[in-house]
């Protein structure tokens, strides 16, 4: 299984996060494993915790912040109550993401580890209902009512 570069990129990131020792601790779920169950090429120092044994989505009910590059779990992660330091990484967050996730008390786009940590440490986690509340434009509750409505508003039910 080839490795993405910008997960690669991602990973650096994170390691030069660490280096500072700032007591930032990243919870790492990745999206795929070797066909063993072992973690893919790489070495992680302490401040990096690989998580094989939750989805993203109990990790991100963990965690203070959610991070990424580019996968849609930032459109999530407010609906579940966190919000979002995105790395933007060879400009990838902001081309993918900063339309749908341009609400400035939801998500942040970092681009350098120096700005990540300021923004991890001096950035207010607030309430979770406020950002699940915030969030409701990409989000709506009852996927069974959401799913009829739609059906019914493209003239699709009961074909």
């Amino acid at each position: 299984v080839q490795t993405c570069a910008l997960t690669i990129l991602m990973i650096e990131f994170m390691k030069a996060v660490c280096e500072k020792k700032v007591g930032i601790l990243f919870l790492y779920v990745p999206r795929q494993l070797e066909q063993n169950g072992s973690p893919k090429i790489f070495s992680f120092p302490e401040g990096i915790k690989l998580v094989t044994h939750l989805n993203i989505y109990e990790a991100i009910a963990h965690a203070d912040f959610h991070s990424t590059v580019w996968s849609t779990c930032a459109l999530e992660a407010p609906s579940l109550g966190i919000k979002n330091i995105l790395m933007d990484l060879e400009g990838w967050a902001t081309h993918y993401l900063s339309y749908d996730l341009s609400d400035s008390d939801l998500t942040r786009f970092v681009r350098t580890p120096e700005e990540f940590i300021q923004t991890a440490l001096s950035w207010d986690k607030g309430q979770k209902e406020t950002s699940r509340k915030r969030n409701s434009a990409n989000f709506l509750p009852d996927f069974k009512v959401n799913i009829e409505r739609f059906l019914s508003q493209t003239g699709l039910k009961g074909k």
